[in-house]
């Protein structure tokens, strides 16, 4: 039964961080909004996996930024 109550809890554990991702997204958009390459970087970091889902998206690829 412990089981079945850690999942419940995990799954709780998710639901609050995708809506602090949510919230955090519109923060870091804003906020980087002239900053592509962090922008780039903050899709790739925000992303939640999860196994099984049926459309998986393509990861976006990170900006090249030249050497100066």
């Amino acid at each position: 039964m412990a089981d079945i109550g850690d999942t419940v809890r995990t799954r709780g554990l998710i639901a609050e961080a995708r809506e602090v991702i949510a919230s955090l997204n519109t923060s870091v958009r804003n906020r980087f909004r002239t900053e592509p390459d962090i922008l780039a970087e903050w899709r790739i970091a925000s992303r939640i996996h999860r196994t099984g889902d049926s459309s998986p998206e393509e990861p976006t690829p990170p900006v090249a930024t030249p050497f100066v």
